[in-house]
């Protein structure tokens, strides 16, 4: 089973909304920036595995203002690994985010292959899907 495990010294960056201009829609340049430097440093560290598995993600984000939504901070992550780290983000059947605004800036990211049939989740009704 694979675990990628990258840190990097820096805050992540909320995914910020697509805007459009000249007839057409175009992703922020902080936004852009901060996934390409992401994609770079994973690069580095782990090249380009491509999993194509099933995928749990643990992401913590360290130095982040308190009024940054978790699900940007992660959905930024997620599109900077995009076609790097794994084929798709659809692989992710397991998500964990923790943010700290009062600790060091660092963005830290856990990807570990999923073997199928060990991910069990409740939904609190009658149904309790498994991950096969």
């Amino acid at each position: 089973m694979t675990s990628l495990e990258p840190t990097i010294p820096f805050a992540a960056h909320t995914k910020q909304r697509p805007r459009f201009g000249r007839g057409r829609a175009y992703t922020p340049a902080e936004t852009r920036n901060w996934e390409e430097l992401l994609a770079w440093r994973f690069i580095e560290r782990h090249g380009r595995p491509k999993l194509t598995s099933a995928l749990r993600v643990e992401l913590f984000f360290g130095g982040v203002q308190s009024n940054q939504d978790i699900d940007n901070l992660a959905k930024s992550c997620l599109d900077a690994l995009n076609g790097i780290a794994f084929e798709d983000d659809r692989q992710v059947v397991e998500l964990v985010a923790r943010k700290a605004s009062g600790r060091q800036p660092q963005t830290a990211i856990t990807i570990t292959e999923v073997r199928p049939g060990t991910l069990a989740c409740t939904t609190g009704g009658s149904a309790s899907p498994t991950v096969r």
